[in-house]
């Protein structure tokens, strides 16, 4: 983790900074993300969370937007398994 952090764009950084501020404090929150760099931001928070933390759930919309996320699933495969 460490060795991705100074790759973050300055924009990326603060958003690092934010975030894991608020899973530090443990007052959450809901944050949106619309820029270039989504998915290795995301996966940088999941490696901090799973390594801090211990339990981090990935879930997106769809498989394709599951895929390169780490231990993405999707929310109906995540939340409704199928009996």
């Amino acid at each position: 983790m460490a060795a991705n952090v100074p790759r973050l764009t300055p924009d990326q950084h603060q958003t690092f900074i934010a975030i894991t501020g608020m899973i530090g404090s443990e007052r959450g929150g809901i944050v949106f993300l619309d820029a270039p760099g989504k998915t290795f931001l995301l996966n940088l928070l999941l490696v901090f969370v799973r390594k801090e933390k211990d339990m981090a759930v990935t879930v997106a919309s769809s498989g394709i937007a599951a895929t390169p996320l780490a231990g993405g699933r999707t929310a109906h495969s995540a939340f409704f398994a199928c009996k």
